[in-house]
């Protein structure tokens, strides 16, 4: 089997076994009957990613930060709306700038194809933010915070990174 043709066959498994969807070589369609031998490395990637939420579930529970921030790729996305659901939290999706809040941190994100822009907030549990790429958060949010950070370099997710902040006054 050529190279193309292998990875027709993995990105096929991993379209019907994941929500993220894997782009398929041109040329090359990638049946379900051919590609059921990589069905097991989806489910070891599968594996992969659950892993890496119990590790950021225990992190949380563990440093109690203020937020997580992620990645937001299919891949940062998919880690975070499963973290959200474990700890018994919220997540934000999109974000393109966080601000000190009241409460919390507050996302801006921008809707309707950057036709609206809108302020969210979490209201129970550590806020989980999705930033866009390319995103920045900004100098004076930063400033106004203490950050530790530490990256993580998991398989599954390679973008994702637990941050631990507290308000400074």
């Amino acid at each position: 089997m050529s190279p193309s043709r292998l990875l027709a066959d993995f990105a096929a498994a991993t379209a019907f076994l994941t929500r993220i969807p894997a782009p398929r070589p041109v040329g090359h369609a990638g049946s379900l009957a051919d590609a059921v031998w990589a069905f097991p490395l989806v489910g070891a990637g599968i594996g992969a990613v659950a892993a890496l939420v119990f590790l950021l579930a225990q992190l949380v529970r563990e440093k109690s930060p203020a937020l997580v921030l992620l990645a937001g790729t299919a891949q940062g996305k998919e880690v975070a709306g499963r973290l959200a659901v474990k700890i018994d939290s919220g997540v934000l999706t999109d974000a393109v700038d966080l601000q000190p809040g009241d409460d919390g941190p507050v996302a801006e994100q921008s809707i309707f194809g950057g036709a609206t822009i809108v302020h969210s907030r979490v209201k129970r549990g550590t806020p989980i933010v999705a930033m866009r790429p390319m995103s920045q958060i900004t100098v004076r949010w930063v400033s106004r915070l203490v950050v530790t950070m530490r990256r993580l370099r998991p398989l599954a997710c390679s973008a994702a990174t637990a941050v631990s902040m507290s308000w400074s006054t």
